[in-house]
């Protein structure tokens, strides 16, 4: 707000109403005032739903962090170690997939329940 504009706001009302272009500048400024705040209302109506949508992906993404074993010097929420992570996951899958296609005898549900009983018995006590 300009210092005119806090001038002409600020000025007693039998002033700023005492002629006919005192009461035309008044509301002039009055109306630019009330343009400014409806820009500035809808500026905040955008920011507010930029910080929603920001939240939403950092929600997500702690969710996914979460999902990954932790790293063991950074914990639950390390980037780095989550990319490696599922790049190693992607890796595992591309093996899979290869012993799939170059076994037909053996097929991939056959693989995977193999290594499934594998692990079940490593779990036992």
């Amino acid at each position: 707000m300009s210092e005119v504009t806090r001038g002409v706001i600020g000025m007693p009302l039998h002033l700023a109403m005492a002629s006919t272009l005192s009461r035309a500048q008044f509301h002039a400024r009055a109306q630019a005032l009330l343009a400014e705040f409806h820009q500035l209302k809808a500026e905040n109506e955008q920011l507010k739903q930029n910080v929603f949508y920001s939240d939403q992906i950092i929600e997500t993404r702690n969710r996914l962090l979460k999902s990954i074993p932790p790293c063991p010097m950074h914990g639950d929420e390390c980037v780095p170690h989550a990319q490696d992570w599922v790049q190693a996951a992607l890796k595992d899958a591309e093996r899979l997939d290869w012993l799939n296609q170059h076994y037909e005898s053996t097929t991939y549900s056959d693989v995977r329940s193999s290594i499934d009983a594998c692990m079940a018995k490593e779990r036992r006590p």
